[in-house]
């Protein structure tokens, strides 16, 4: 399941220059606990890996499957747009709370998305003739 993992998490630590006594107690375990999962004797808590992937500025996935989750061209696509429409609400000093929920895109169809942008190049084209 997690195959690699015990060495990506040896390698992070190996980044960092500490040995696993440091690391341990700067993530508040044992060194023993630590060094299990090193070993690949034990798979840490889902709560544990949040932490040691916090710890290390990596993502989950890349700590347990050594890659990066990606997503489908089509929600690339409608991720990217919409964070092009954030960015221009924000350079013209629009207020964006209501569409700060990042899972907007991936929620809404093609067809909304559409209808979504022409509504809001309206809202900007208005703001600029103000």
């Amino acid at each position: 399941m997690m195959e690699g993992f015990p060495h990506r998490l040896e390698n992070l630590r190996d980044n960092k220059d500490l040995s696993m006594r440091e690391i341990s107690r700067k993530i508040g375990f044992s060194e023993d606990a630590y060094g299990k999962w090193e070993r690949g004797e034990r798979i840490p808590t889902f709560e544990t890996m949040m932490k040691l992937a916090e710890f290390h500025h990596v993502s989950l996935d890349y700590l347990a499957y050594g890659k990066e989750f990606q997503q489908h061209k089509e929600e690339q696509d409608k991720q990217k747009a919409f964070n092009n429409w954030i960015y221009a609400f924000h350079t013209h000093e629009i207020d964006t709370s209501i569409l700060m929920r990042k899972d907007i895109p991936l929620i809404l169809a093609k067809e909304d998305l559409k209808y979504l942008i022409k509504n809001l190049e309206w809202t900007v084209e208005q703001r600029l003739r103000e």
